[in-house]
């Protein structure tokens, strides 16, 4: 865009003090998607052993109208402007977010090269500590007729959360890498929220989850549920503005 590219940047952290920032992936190519088609929301993460880098990174060639967008790898110290491909597929793959184990790499994928609007399904594989595969991926969403968003991992590394279109609404799944098998995430009070949810957080045991509920007559709010007791609380951070 304008003659710009996106980079990605490391910095050391040592004592409370930061380091000089460092382009570790230079070059005439973006490190990011460079439409929000194929953004995730989180597009960029280290490897388990921290070492590398792991990334969406844009078409290499025919960025214009290519959707062969994959999942890159540059080591941390930069000097390099090859980047690793971790991906072999042809048509789209993003959103690299590897599992509290660091045994798995979850990322979206879609099947159709140069068709945007293809249906994004989640991908697994197995990796090393330094995020290269060890085994074949699969997807595990492949009988789920919806198109995977935003996801998460669970803190038993076995289960993923993600949210997904469904009649006019967006809902709360969770599928077993295991089994590949789909269920909606259901509760009294959080069938409740209205219409939308997004931007799934979780803390790293999972007993806390935050979400984005927005609606036609507020503007987005923070939701907080405890799926142990199924409890909502709305942070109503707007109720001051709606006066």
């Amino acid at each position: 865009m304008n003659d710009k590219r996106q980079h990605l940047f490391v910095v050391s952290f040592n004592d409370g003090k930061a380091g000089e920032p460092k382009d570790v992936t230079p070059g005439d190519r973006d490190a990011m998607p460079n439409s929000g088609t194929f953004s995730s929301g989180q597009d960029f993460t280290f490897s388990p052993d921290g070492k590398f880098l792991v990334f969406t990174a844009s078409p290499e060639k025919d960025e214009a109208w290519n959707t062969n967008f994959d999942i890159c790898r540059v080591p941390i110290t930069g000097g390099t402007k090859k980047w690793e491909t971790l991906t072999s597929n042809k048509a789209a793959d993003s959103g690299p977010q590897f599992s509290p184990d660091g045994k798995w790499l979850a990322y979206r994928s879609q099947k159709t090269p140069m068709y945007e609007a293809d249906r994004w399904q989640l991908t697994i594989v197995p990796c090393e500590a330094t995020g290269v595969a060890n085994g074949e991926p699969k997807s595990v969403t492949a009988d789920f007729d919806r198109m995977v968003d935003a996801f998460v991992w669970g803190a038993d590394s076995e289960t993923i959360y993600f949210d997904a279109e469904d009649h006019g609404e967006v809902k709360i799944y969770q599928v077993s890498i295991k089994e590949a098998k789909v269920s909606e995430v259901k509760g009294r009070n959080f069938n409740k929220l209205y219409g939308i949810l997004a931007s799934l957080s979780m803390s790293k045991d999972n007993s806390v989850w935050a979400m984005v509920n927005p609606s036609f007559s507020n503007p987005s709010e923070v939701v907080i549920y405890h799926p142990k007791t199924d409890k909502v609380r709305r942070l109503k951070t707007n109720d001051a503005l709606l006066k």
